[in-house]
């Protein structure tokens, strides 16, 4: 996956992948399955914003 400044900006290119993953072989490679899936923001951080 191609990194840039925003932290985000690989899970959002995954997520693209992913689908394109999905249409054309009914199922998406672990790596991207990884990366849609990691943690944006710890736990505990966000729940400091919210409260």
């Amino acid at each position: 996956m191609v990194e840039s400044g925003n932290q985000a900006d690989d899970v959002i290119e995954a997520a693209r992948t992913a689908g394109q993953q999905l249409i054309e072989h009914g199922r998406m490679s672990l790596e991207t399955l990884n990366v849609v899936s990691r943690e944006l923001v710890p736990l505990e951080s966000y729940v400091r914003v919210v409260e």
